[in-house]
């Protein structure tokens, strides 16, 4: 893994790490194998310790060290698999995302199709209520024509209840005088009969004289 690392950047004279390249590479194995001249086993040695002074021994084979570090085609091929997993990821969150933007899209239609309802209910009142509104005013209209006609209806009603009262009061005139007539009726009443009385006393007496006059007469 340090080996992958270290053939992944290379390091500059102010000591930041740089990309790697194929020339530098090649570069950075040969200068290795100098270094490994000196050292049992082909370890990579960290940086701070590739300018110390070589020691005087014999020099050992670096074929070990060199298979370690991994080729340029394994670095692209890691590189496109990290960039293939990356990819599959974002495109999963796409398809997420578009499936949401999907529902989103399939839920404004909803949205859309609820107001344009609301929109129409929305018209039906207005017309609904412009409707109340002029049947309002046709009561109104209705309601004052009731008022004129109530306060002449109340009118004619106290002209009838006065009419009605001088019609009592003449009654009560009437019932007196013909209590008046009354009396004056049974005293005439009286004297018819009383009259009747005489008169059929007369009727008497001129038969009687009639009879006398029949008798002579015959004598």
């Amino acid at each position: 893994m340090e080996a992958v690392f270290r053939s992944k950047i290379r390091p500059d004279l102010s000591g930041k790490f740089l990309p790697s390249s194929s020339a530098f590479r090649q570069e950075l194995i040969g200068n290795h194998r100098k270094k490994c001249e000196n050292f049992p086993t082909g370890i990579l040695l960290p940086q701070n310790q590739w300018n110390y002074p070589e020691p005087a021994v014999s020099r050992p084979d670096c074929s070990t060290w060199v298979r370690t570090l991994p080729s340029l085609s394994d670095i692209y091929i890691t590189a496109i698999n990290s960039l293939g997993s990356a990819n599959t990821t974002l495109r999963q969150d796409i398809d997420a995302l578009e499936k949401n933007a999907d529902e989103m899209r399939g839920n404004n239609q909803d949205l859309k199709v609820k107001v344009l309802e609301l929109e129409t209910a929305n018209l039906r009142l207005c017309v609904d209520n412009e409707n109340l509104k002029i049947q309002l005013d046709a009561l109104e209209v209705c309601n004052n024509q009731l008022r004129i006609d109530h306060d002449n209806i109340q009118e004619q009603l106290k002209k009838q209840t006065e009419k009605f009262e001088e019609f009592q009061k003449r009654i009560e005139k009437l019932d007196e005088e013909n209590n008046g007539l009354k009396g004056k009726i049974s005293s005439i009443e009286s004297n018819l009969v009383k009259f009747m009385l005489s008169n059929r006393n007369v009727e008497k007496s001129q038969d009687q004289y009639l009879g006398l006059r029949v008798k002579l007469s015959s004598c």
